[in-house]
């Protein structure tokens, strides 16, 4: 489980606290302290086994500094009892909960996984971008998780890409649900004077959706380009999302060419850049990137398959060649589009011209990239030829206006290369992989 070190109000608690990550073998409540793991931005984090059980838990520990603040331990045991009743298969269940010594602990099933950040650091360090079917797959699937949520009156209030968990089954979980409103400055406040308050009773409920909404904007744009929308990191989230419409947002085609013009100005609308017409939900924010999603895929370009995002995430950690490609029995060549993981399969035995279209020409290329803004990325209108007989794969410069490059170096135009398996070669700035089946 990845959680990163961040700065927050309760950083004394998280840091000062004597001999908190050494309590291992101690017991809260029926539960034997394992593991230390880390901690989130508000909690300290353990793997935990109950009493006599064997099944591997997690539990979070809290600060305790408000335990005395009138109402507060009934406030969190029933907002603590709310998130239990929450069933999802994409967020991760609240088991237990209560206060022990005057910490507020919640427990949980345990998952030990990467997280979406770590996906995201491994891309930008070999250079690449998480693939936007990839992207898409985790903003729908954290979306719909969201969207349940909100629709019983829930909402996370603190979602970013350390939340976003990709478990061994291939799937994707949302985890720390309420964890910052649990000790929200309004929450303390009203409580002291009303006493508990049920779900209903939060008038700032809206709000939260609102944040959560804009959050999942946020997330959508750092997994396809490995950058916020927004070049002022060092201020508060919180201060960005009150701030954000003096703030100039940075084109997401500027990191991703391909990228249909009508998500990003869903984008706008979920990042407040278009205060006319807000999102009231997360389903129209999702409805919204669904009707236009499927132009990502070209029809010359199916969307490649993943058997599960653990098994994509080692591409990067790992090895530049995939494991394995889907391709049709009689077809043993493919091209592996390295920024979107989509995959073109070829056929033996013959030559392709790849290049873009160009206004009326009557030369056009076999492989037409200007669904991907092939202008942009620097590629010409007949760029390279890829010849292929008998399973062997040679790249052809065609006087390509800004080269084409195959081991890190330009190659001679009009000269074949040999291509092997697993090779990357570039058309200008675009990232592509041969792949040749053994079989």
């Amino acid at each position: 489980m990845a959680h990163n070190k961040i700065q927050s109000t309760h950083e004394e608690f998280l840091q000062n606290v004597p001999g908190i990550d050494q309590l291992s073998g101690k017991l809260v409540a029926n539960y034997r302290l394992d593991t230390y793991l880390g901690r989130t931005n508000i909690a300290h984090i353990y793997s935990v086994r109950k009493i006599g059980g064997s099944q591997l838990l997690s539990v979070y520990l809290f600060p305790n500094q408000y335990s005395n603040e009138s109402n507060f331990v009934d406030q969190f045991m029933l907002q603590s009892g709310i998130l239990r009743e929450l069933e999802h298969k994409n967020i991760n269940p609240v088991i237990d909960y209560g206060v022990e010594h005057g910490f507020p602990y919640l427990v949980t099933k345990y998952a030990a996984s990467l997280s979406l950040i770590d996906l995201i650091q491994t891309a930008k360090l070999r250079m690449v971008r998480v693939p936007l079917t990839v992207g898409l797959y985790i903003f729908n699937t954290v979306g719909n998780a969201l969207s349940y949520a909100h629709n019983v009156g829930v909402a996370h209030g603190d979602i970013h890409a350390n939340n976003v968990l990709l478990v061994e089954d291939g799937d994707i979980v949302l985890t720390d649900f309420c964890f910052k409103t649990f000790f929200s400055k309004v929450v303390l406040d009203k409580i002291k004077e009303t006493g508990p308050l049920v779900t209903d009773d939060y008038s700032y409920l809206k709000l939260e959706i609102d944040e959560d909404i804009f959050s999942l904007a946020v997330l959508f744009y750092k997994t396809i380009t490995s950058h916020l929308p927004y070049t002022k990191e060092e201020v508060t989230p919180n201060w960005i999302y009150k701030n954000i419409e003096t703030i100039e947002l940075d084109s997401l085609t500027k990191y991703v060419p391909e990228l249909p013009q009508e998500i990003e100005n869903s984008l706008k609308i979920a990042l407040k850049q278009d205060s006319s017409k807000q999102y009231q939900s997360v389903d129209e924010f999702i409805t919204d990137i669904s009707a236009y999603k499927e132009k990502v895929k070209t029809s010359i370009l199916p969307t490649a398959h993943l058997s599960n995002m653990l098994a994509f995430s080692s591409r990067f950690s790992n090895s530049s060649i995939p494991n394995e490609f889907d391709v049709d029995e009689k077809k043993k060549i493919a091209l592996f589009f390295l920024d979107t993981g989509q995959v073109l399969e070829l056929d033996n035995d013959r030559q392709y011209t790849l290049g873009r279209n160009y206004e009326n020409s009557p030369m056009l290329p076999d492989i037409d990239l200007t669904p991907f803004k092939a202008y942009e990325w620097g590629i010409s209108r007949l760029h390279a030829f890829l010849d292929i007989k008998d399973n062997q794969v040679s790249l052809i410069d065609n006087n390509s206006s800004n080269g084409t490059f195959q081991g890190g170096r330009r190659i001679e135009s009009n000269k074949p290369y040999l291509l092997h398996h697993g090779n990357i070669f570039m058309l200008g700035k675009l990232r592509l992989q041969i792949l040749i089946s053994e079989e």
